[in-house]
């Protein structure tokens, strides 16, 4: 199973959007998720229940819940400084590892 399926399926058994309680609770978890995703340093479980919240509010505005949580949480998700910073080290990463196993063996070869 692909990684980002089992935090779709962990995401997706909260999904409800019949009626406005149901979109707030749904919308608390799923900050609640983002927060400790946030915390274990999860970074693509984090950037996937931002993506959530977003949905979340689309979803809730089509069914005519305007007032809805899942916007204010987005926002907070968005303005997160933790979720930038493990966003920088998740990209920074991958790039600093590329990089020094470009020298190795670069100066392996000489």
């Amino acid at each position: 199973m692909n990684p980002s399926e089992q935090y779709k399926l962990e995401l997706n058994a909260y999904a409800s959007f019949g009626d406005e309680e149901k979109c707030d609770l749904c919308a608390n978890h799923y900050y609640g998720k983002f927060l400790n995703y946030v915390d274990e340093d999860d970074y693509v479980g984090a950037s996937l229940t931002k993506r959530f919240l977003q949905r979340g509010d689309w979803l809730c505005s089509e069914n005519g819940y305007k007032n809805n949580k899942f916007s204010g949480f987005y926002e907070e998700a968005h303005k997160n400084d933790n979720f930038k910073k493990i966003k920088i080290e998740f990209f920074n990463d991958g790039v600093g590892t590329r990089e020094r196993k470009m020298e190795t063996t670069l100066s392996e070869t000489r």
